[in-house]
């Protein structure tokens, strides 16, 4: 068990240079392809979004830019899915109602565009789903685009600070741990409270 957490410990130091230079690109590149339909799901973003708030050492406003160049990156990608949603052909009509749980998410984009649009970011499975499925089914909501922005700039602040306030605790005095562990809680209750509510919502869209 020592030697193994002494590999991971030894990995993450070979790693940690690499994140703090190319984090802002790495999450820009990985939030991109996990809103893109159909491929999304090859990419992980919540990880990438843990481990560049635990590694990178940057002042303030970098942090600033790190969190709505990142926030852009994943509405472009889900802006370019819901075009494809909207202005596919039959055949990738016909591809988008095969996809898993269509009929739920279409029921609850119908009934609770708006909250969804604000709070999808944090379901992975709904990153590549829901922004082609609201473009199949005809949201058109001229404040769409900017609930999706501020739910992703939500999304990606909250993960950031996850992996922040654990490496401030993880690196500071006993106070400073039990501090920066406590506010890593209460941010994960916050993400889990949020996808409940949103598994609720496709919950109710779902034929008897």
């Amino acid at each position: 068990m020592t030697e193994a957490l002494h590999t991971a410990d030894d990995v993450f130091h070979h790693l940690e240079p690499l994140l703090n230079r190319y984090g802002l690109w790495l999450v820009v590149a990985m939030l991109f392809v996990e809103h893109l339909a159909f491929i999304g799901f090859l990419a992980e973003a919540n990880t990438t979004l843990l481990l560049v708030g635990f590694a990178w050492h940057q002042p303030l406003w970098m942090w600033v830019i790190l969190v709505i160049v990142s926030a852009l990156s994943a509405t472009t990608a889900a802006f370019l899915s819901r075009l494809l949603g909207t202005r596919g052909g039959g055949r990738v009509r016909a591809r988008i109602e095969r996809m898993r749980r269509f009929e739920a998410v279409a029921a609850a984009l119908r009934r609770r565009a708006l909250l969804l649009a604000l709070s999808y970011h944090f379901v992975s499975w709904l990153r590549p789903t829901l922004p082609i499925v609201s473009g199949t089914v005809r949201v058109r909501h001229r404040w769409w685009y900017r609930a999706d922005y501020v739910g992703a700039l939500s999304w990606v602040t909250v993960m950031l600070l996850i992996g922040h306030m654990a490496r401030r605790g993880l690196n500071g005095s006993a106070v400073e741990l039990a501090a920066g562990l406590l506010s890593s809680l209460v941010l994960l209750v916050l993400v889990a409270v949020i996808a409940l509510t949103v598994r609720q919502f496709l919950r109710e869209g779902e034929p008897a």
